[in-house]
Formats: C-alpha cells, structure tokens, sequence
C-alpha cells in the first residue's frame, strides 16, 4: 500500500518530465498518452488496487510455492526416500547391497540401507554408492557437498586379508618371550560376517600349527585379528613383559598348501590400541613385537579392514550432545548389535528417516565390523527413487529379498496437506487470486465509466485529421503505462515482502524437527505469474481501447450540442 501510493504521489512530477520529453514527439501516440494521464490524475489512481492486489498476489503464490516445497521436503525426508521397502535378506544373502545390485544393475532406482534407531544413538548404514541416486537429501543439509559427504564416510579401501580353503597353518618362530607358555589366536570372519577364533598352544620356541576351518571358508572368508598372549598362570605375569616373534599363514586348497596373501604385510594390519606394538614385513612370515602395558594387557593385531571407528555424518541434535572434541568419541549400534564406536567427522542439520538425531555411516563399513548375527534391532529397508520400475519387488524376490512392508513419502506428504498452515497457505492464495480480478475488474470498469467522454475527445481529434489507429494506439498506450506500472508496483513490493517476510512464516506447526527450512523463493513461477499478468492486462487495454473506439462517431458532436 505504502510504495502504491509513494508511486502515484510522484506520478505528476514524472509526467511533467515526460510532456517535456514527448513535446516535439512525431509518435502520435506517446503524445497523447501521456498528457491524457498528467491532465486527468484521477484516472491514475487505478494503478493503487491493481499494485496492492499484485503484491499480495506475487506474495501469497511465493509463500504458497515455498511452503509446498518444504512440505514435500519434510516428508521425503520423513520417510527417507520416495518408497522405502522393509525387507527381509534370506539365508543365502550375506550383503544386500549385492543382492541389490543384481536386481537394480542401472544403479539409478534402489539402494540398500540398515537403520538402528532403537537405541540411545541411532543409525542409518547406507550403500554409499547409490545413496545420492534415491535418498532425501539438499544441498541445505550440510555445509559439505553430498559426494565429499559420502566419500568422507566411505573412506580409503583397506585391503583384506582373504582366504579360501578348509584348513589353515600357521607358522610360528618365537624370537623373545619372557612367558613360559604362550597361545596364539588367530580371527577369521566368514562371507557371512561371523567371526571365530582358532586357539592353539605353542609348544616352545617354534613351531607349525593347522587349525580346521571345514565348511566356514569354502567361500572367501577375511583373516581379521591376531593374537599372541600367555598362557594359564603366566598370563599377567611378570609385568611389562615382551614378545617377539614371526608369524606365517598357509590356507588348504585343492589338496595343497599355499601362502595366505597380505598375511605377512606390515601394512595390512593395526594395533587394537591397548599397549606398545611393532609391526614389520617379513619373508613369508609377519614379524611382530609385543609389549605389555601397564595394567598387565596385551595388545592383539588387528586387519585394517576393521576400522577402530565408523566415520559418521551426525545429525545436528547428536552433534549437540557431543560438541567440539567429544564429537570424536560418540558410540552407536552396529548390524549386530554390539556397541560401536563413532567419529563424527561432519554434521548435517538432519538425516534421512532419522532426522535431527542420529549418525550416518557406510554400509560396507558397518559390514565389516559385524562379527556376530544381526541383532534384534535390525531393520533392512531398500530405499526407491520415484522412477523406480513397478516389477522391483518381483526382482528383489528373485535375489532371495522378500519384502515385509512398504512406506511412502506421500503418505507423509498427505496428513502435511490437512495442518493449518497448509490450510492457511491455500486460503490466502485464493483470496489473493480473488484480489487480482477484483483489480482487473476495476480496470474494465473504469475504462467503462470514462468510456463516453473520452470517445467525444478521440472523435473530435480524428475529425480534426489526427489518424484514427493513432488515437486507438494512443488509448493502449494510456492503459499500458497505468497497468504497466501496477504491475511493476505489485511484483516489485511482492518480491520484496517476500524476501523480508518468508524467513519468519510459519510454515509447519513444530518448526524444531525435519530438513532445514528452504526459503529460495521460485522464480520460474514468478516469471509465469508476470507472463499470465502481461497477458491479462494487454487485453485489458486492447477492450478499453475497443470501446472508446466504438463509442467515437459523429452522434457524440450532436450529443455536446445538445
């Protein structure tokens, strides 16, 4: 209302400007235009309603686009993905990301996901390479781009340890120990993720060891731990004790023995951490020092494969009760339910499904940290982009993947739709669409009420030899510059309004959950709005122009007489 009428204050003042500039004008129509306005100011005043109604107008479709957005936002990120499918892995499937990419082989429409969000910390284990393809997620979620995001997470590709075969030997030199007796416990993980430990004790100072592995590593298993400690009464005894030795590993298979590759590698392995160890190659055998700390432990090697921590993404509430340092030290739940320790390296405002409060980890990652069967907090789920095909389920049953159950982002989306905001964006919307042809219907009249006057005038000017598509220009461009300058008035204050005002609407009714607010208003809608509103106003003044024109014969000089 304000600028409106700041506006039509200064309107007189730009005419004058404007009569001087037209004064020596051979365009007929300008000339006309502008003198007709300056001379009669009360017919300006049409330009006050239509620039109020286009600001509410511009306003209220920017504030409806806006909230739409977010709500589809909110609930995309409420469900986590377009369609999030509750899956069941069978027997036969020991990771579902592989199971996935054979039922998916474009890698555009699923992606498959481990959630935990039954515990104090939950977490969202997600395939990281097809995490970006299907899941809810903005560049406003957090300061770091969706693929550094993912690649931080996912981390460099620790090589394993691997082995195929139904016995392993293991070769042992024993070079300082000041126990007496010592065992040795070496970890194998099968493709199903379970671990089993193979104690044998060494008899003196060398010697090689076979241990069965029977059925467990007839596919490849990964040798993921080492351990080289006392045995029975020497176990704590003396402190600050040293071990020295060489270690070698050969695997059975097909009636022979050969060398465990990356067993003997220095750079395959790491401490776990609890006391001094040194690490070396050797050749075939790994050269190994331990010494025990002082609270009597013994430190184990373990595969570089196994992290010590899950790089995490945290969610702005988990980031909240581990600030600063701390953030290094969170814990979670893994696939198999024992406690795990979390790095959360980056944070995001919220998380898909888990929103504010929760961590994100790489799937592969959390696989390789499982050494026991799921727990019972265990959720599969297989996430689907809204393109995905109708027959997924059908592929994801051929894979050994049954689906329990289904939830939809629109199902979100729809009880959103039935909250009083959402009801008071469509209501102001209406009402602001009602305004804008109150407006335009105010135009018509106006042209309506002055339409037998100006006819006199445009008559006696074409039969004082003033061409007649010159006048009727000259009545166009009247009405354009009057709607042309409302509608540079409403966009304008509308825009503005907009960007002032839209950080402080309420769209949801709990504002301190789900994905940051996005508030970019839409410009292509705006550009639409202006193109429909062009469109409208140029046959606004094409019909007043048309009906002075009409109204302009030889009656109207007989009318004056009388």
């Amino acid at each position: 209302v304000a600028v409106a009428i700041v506006v039509l204050r200064l309107l007189p003042y730009v005419g004058r400007l404007a009569v001087r500039s037209t004064r020596d004008s051979r365009r007929i129509a300008s000339f006309l235009a502008v003198r007709q306005i300056v001379r009669r100011p009360a017919g300006a005043r049409v330009l006050l309603p239509v620039g109020i109604a286009l600001a509410l107008a511009t306003f209220a479709l920017i504030n409806w686009s806006v909230a739409d957005t977010n709500r589809s936002a909110r609930a995309l990120n409420q469900a986590g993905a377009s369609t999030v499918l509750q899956v069941q892995p069978g027997p036969e499937v020991t990771d579902l990301r592989a199971a996935v990419d054979r039922a998916d082989p474009s890698g555009n429409s699923m992606a498959a996901v481990y959630v935990q969000n039954g515990r104090s910390t939950p977490m969202l284990a997600v395939d990281t390479e097809r995490f970006a393809g299907v899941a809810a997620w903005r560049d406003n979620y957090s300061d770091t781009s969706l693929p550094q995001l993912l690649d931080t997470i996912r981390g460099p590709a620790a090589p394993s340890i691997t082995l195929v075969g139904d016995r392993l030997r293991l070769g042992v030199q024993v070079t300082q120990a000041l126990p007496r007796k010592l065992d040795l416990t070496v970890y194998v993980t099968n493709a199903e993720h379970l671990q089993t430990g193979y104690l044998v004790q060494l008899d003196g100072r060398s010697g090689s060891y076979a241990v069965e592995l029977g059925q467990s590593c007839v596919h490849p298993c990964r040798v993921t731990g080492l351990r080289i400690e006392p045995a029975g009464a020497d176990a704590t005894l003396p402190r600050r004790g040293v071990i020295d030795a060489a270690v070698s590993a050969q695997v059975h298979v097909n009636g022979g023995w050969q060398p465990v590759d990356g067993f003997d590698k220095a750079d395959r392995w790491r401490d776990d951490e609890s006391g001094l160890t040194r690490i070396q190659d050797g050749s075939p055998a790994l050269q190994v020092e331990l010494i025990q700390n002082s609270v009597g432990q013994w430190p184990s090697l373990i595969s570089r494969d196994m992290p010590s921590h899950l790089t995490a993404v945290l969610a702005s509430g988990t980031a909240g009760l581990y600030p600063g340092a701390s953030a290094h030290d969170a814990a979670s739940f893994g696939i198999d339910d024992r406690s795990q320790p979390i790095d959360g390296v980056l944070e995001a405002v919220a998380l898909p499904e888990l929103d504010r409060y929760g961590v994100l980890v790489d799937y592969g990652v959390a696989l390789d940290e499982m050494i026991i069967r799921p727990g019972g907090q265990s959720r599969f789920q297989v996430w689907l982009s809204a393109d995905a095909p109708p027959d997924i389920r059908a592929q994801l049953a051929k894979q050994g993947v049954i689906v329990t159950g289904a939830v939809h982002a629109s199902t979100f989306r729809s009880s959103l739709d039935h909250t009083g905001p959402a009801f008071a964006d469509e209501l102001f919307l209406v009402a602001a669409v009602t305004a804008v042809l109150l407006a335009v219907g105010a135009a018509l009249l106006a042209g309506v009420t002055t339409a037998r006057r100006r006819a006199y005038e445009v008559a006696a000017l074409e039969a004082a030899g003033v061409p007649g598509r010159a006048l009727h220009r000259s009545l166009v461009v009247e009405q354009a510059l009057l709607l042309g300058i409302g509608l540079v008035v409403g966009v304008g204050a509308g825009l503005a309004g907009s960007a002032l005002a839209l950080p402080s609407t309420p769209f949801f009714v709990t504002e301190d959950v789900g994905p940051p607010i996005d508030h970019n208003l839409p410009w292509g809608l705006v550009s639409i709005l202006i193109g429909s509103l062009v469109a409208v106003f140029a046959l606004t003044c094409l019909a007043v122009s048309w009906l002075v024109a009409r109204h302009a014969t030889a009656a109207r000089f007989r009318e004056a007489q009388q």
